[in-house]
C-alpha cells in the first residue's frame, strides 16, 4: 500500500536475534559482542545481574546456531505485522527459554 497509508513502526524483536547473528556472520562482531548488546548491557541498565553463577536465578535463553527460517509476517507472535525482512532466509533461533528456573518458551527444531 501508499506509504502515508501504511501503519506506523515495524517488528523488531521477532528478527533481531536472527538479523543479529546475521552480523555475525558477516564478522560484523563477534558472538561475545553480540551477547553483551543483547544480554548483559540491558540487564546492567536495568540494575539486573545475570551473570550464570550459582545462586542467580536461572535466567537462560538456549539458542539452535543452526536452525534456518524464513520471516513470515503471519507467523509472528506479536499483533504487528510490518517487516522489511518478510521473505528472508535466517540462521539462528531461540529455542528454549528459561525464567527464574521455569520453561517459560520452547519449540522443537
Amino acid at each position: 500500500m501508499e506509504f502515508d497509508l501504511a501503519a506506523f513502526g515495524i517488528v523488531g524483536l521477532e528478527t533481531s536475534l536472527g538479523l543479529s547473528l546475521a552480523l555475525v556472520a558477516q564478522g560484523h562482531l563477534t558472538l561475545a559482542q553480540l551477547v553483551q548488546k543483547m544480554a548483559k548491557a540491558p540487564a546492567d541498565l536495568m540494575g539486573i545481574n545475570n551473570d550464570i553463577v550459582p545462586g542467580n536465578p536461572a535466567d537462560l535463553t538456549l539458542i539452535n546456531m543452526d536452525a534456518g527460517w524464513t520471516v513470515d509476517p503471519n507467523s509472528f507472535v506479536s499483533k504487528g505485522r510490518n517487516t522489511p525482512f518478510a521473505g528472508r532466509r535466517l540462521t539462528g533461533a531461540a529455542v528454549l527459554t528459561i525464567v527464574d528456573g521455569r520453561i517459560v518458551y520452547a519449540i522443537d527444531c
